[in-house]
C-alpha cells in the first residue's frame, strides 16, 4: 500500500547515522517507485534538509499496510517528529498520522493524504463541547510538520509547540 513519511523537527547529531541506517533497512525512496536509498544517500539526504530547512519526505508504494514500522518505531523511541500518510486499498482507508515528538494523532485521510472527519465524529465533538478542539487537531495533522533542524536533543514539547504554531 502507498505511503509517504515525513520527518522535521528537531534531530541531534548523533542520531543521524542510525537514522540513515533504519531508513536503508525500511527500503524507502524518494520517490513513489524508485529503489531503497543506502545509508551514505540517507545521510547526504538528512544534511540538505536540514541545510534547506526543509522536512524529509521519503515513499515507498509498496509499504506493508502502508506504515513504516521499522523507521516509526525508531523515530518514536528517540521523540523525532514524523507524518505519514498512507492511501486506502481495499477495505483499508487512508491515513494521515502525525506524532509530534510525545503522542500520535491519528485520522483518515483522502488518497491524497488530505485529512478528513467523519460526519459522526464532528457530530459527537460538537455534543460533547470538543468540537474547537477536534478542528484544532485535525489543523495540526494536515499542516504537518516544522522543517528538520539540527538540535542537541528532540525535545518533544518543543515539537508539539511548534507544530501547534502551524495549526493556529
Amino acid at each position: 500500500m502507498a505511503a509517504a513519511i515525513m520527518i522535521g523537527g528537531p534531530l541531534p547529531h548523533f542520531l543521524r547515522e542510525s537514522l540513515a541506517r533504519v531508513v536503508a533497512e525500511q527500503g524507502v525512496g524518494l520517490e513513489y517507485g524508485e529503489g531503497p536509498l543506502l545509508q551514505e544517500e540517507v545521510l547526504t539526504l538528512i544534511d540538505e534538509t536540514i541545510r534547506l530547512g526543509e522536512t524529509l519526505r521519503l515513499c515507498d508504494d509498496e509499504a506493508a499496510n502502508g506504515e513504516f514500522q521499522t523507521l516509526e518505531a525508531f523515530l518514536r523511541s528517540h521523540g523525532v517528529a514524523y507524518k505519514r500518510t498512507s492511501d486506502a486499498k481495499y477495505e483499508a482507508d487512508g491515513q494521515a498520522i502525525l506524532f509530534d515528538g510525545a503522542k500520535i494523532i491519528a485520522h483518515k485521510a483522502t488518497q491524497r493524504g488530505k485529512v478528513t472527519a467523519a460526519y459522526r465524529d464532528i457530530e459527537q465533538a460538537i455534543a460533547e463541547g470538543r468540537f474547537e478542539a477536534l478542528l484544532a487537531e485535525l489543523r495540526l495533522v494536515e499542516e504537518g510538520l516544522p522543517p528538520l533542524t539540527d538540535a542537541p536533543s528532540p525535545a518533544a514539547s518543543d515539537v508539539g509547540a511548534q507544530a501547534i504554531l502551524l495549526a493556529a
